[in-house]
């Protein structure tokens, strides 16, 4: 995403995708309207902050049915849309936010028997634009307020919170609490599903080559154990030899392999064996289990 242009096309795609499967929704039954009116009223009177501001999505429109304290805390109009606001988002950091949403869906889709409105939290830092052209850290949690018979949710509350420090670039580091407590299996299965989003949009054929024998070496080398503590690492000039290419091409995948993972996966990474061992942890192996036996 590198042009205005080219962000305002993507964030409209993504409207259009939430209406139309908005669409098949049935009538709210858990919360009712007057139930959520009510939890926006308590919420925008407990905000007294300069740093908080909320909005409630309304998923068959795709667009802020409620809104308090923007203007406030980050300087933009009070009555902003929810399109407005994205393009306010970083733009090399919009595939990412859109690839996180959509593993929230599918996560909550597979739970949703679970869910309940403000059961779950789903929280996010996302580079927010003030009204002074300064990216800021800015705290995303997003909460289920009401769903329809089968679970699907058709509105929903993003509470932000503005650190009003500069953003630095970090990696987007998405989870999943209930209350004050991390929900693991949630959080697990949401970040598979990015990892496949990564890995399947993001990384080059090139690149996922060097990953799978990266991972048929480290089997070869620890056996198909828990890998812990202290763990032979492969070579790169191993992975050359078994890719039958040459070390440069694999010292700058490698760059770009670590970028990446430091651009969209939940933590930073210095090494190739610090990728491999955290998208082994979120499952993205299991579709090529390796050579090695």
């Amino acid at each position: 995403m590198s042009t205005p242009e080219e962000l305002h096309e993507a964030i409209e795609w993504g409207r259009r995708m939430v209406i139309q499967m908005a669409s098949q929704f049935g009538p709210p039954v858990k919360w009712t309207d007057a139930e959520v009116a009510e939890h926006e009223r308590r919420v925008s009177e407990a905000m007294l902050f300069d740093d908080e501001f909320a909005f409630t999505i309304d998923t068959r429109v795709c667009d802020y049915s409620f809104r308090h304290g923007v203007n406030r805390a980050l300087g933009l109009k009070d009555d902003i849309s929810m399109s407005e606001f994205m393009e306010h988002m970083h733009p090399d950091y919009f595939v990412m936010f859109q690839r996180w949403a959509g593993a929230i869906y599918r996560t909550t889709q597979r739970f949703k028997e679970k869910a309940t409105p403000l059961g779950q939290s789903y929280r996010i830092m996302i580079p927010i634009r003030n009204s002074d052209g300064q990216y800021l850290q800015v705290i995303q949690a997003s909460t289920m307020l009401q769903a329809d018979a089968e679970g699907n949710m058709i509105k929903y509350m993003n509470r932000y919170y503005v650190s009003h420090q500069a953003w630095n670039f970090a990696p987007l580091r998405p989870d999943i609490f209930e209350g004050r407590h991390l929900n693991e299996e949630w959080s697990l299965d949401m970040n598979q599903e990015i990892a496949k989003g990564i890995t399947d949009n993001l990384y080059k054929p090139a690149e996922i080559r060097i990953l799978r024998r990266y991972h048929d070496l480290t089997l070869r080398m620890n056996g198909t154990a828990e890998l812990a503590g202290e763990w032979e690492q492969p070579k790169l000039e191993d992975v050359a030899v078994m890719l039958d290419t040459n070390l440069e091409n694999v010292r700058h995948y490698r760059k770009e392999i670590l970028r990446k993972a430091n651009l969209f996966l939940e933590r930073s990474f210095e090494r190739l064996g610090q990728v491999y061992l955290e998208l082994r942890r979120i499952g993205f192996f299991e579709d090529f289990p390796g050579e090695a036996t």
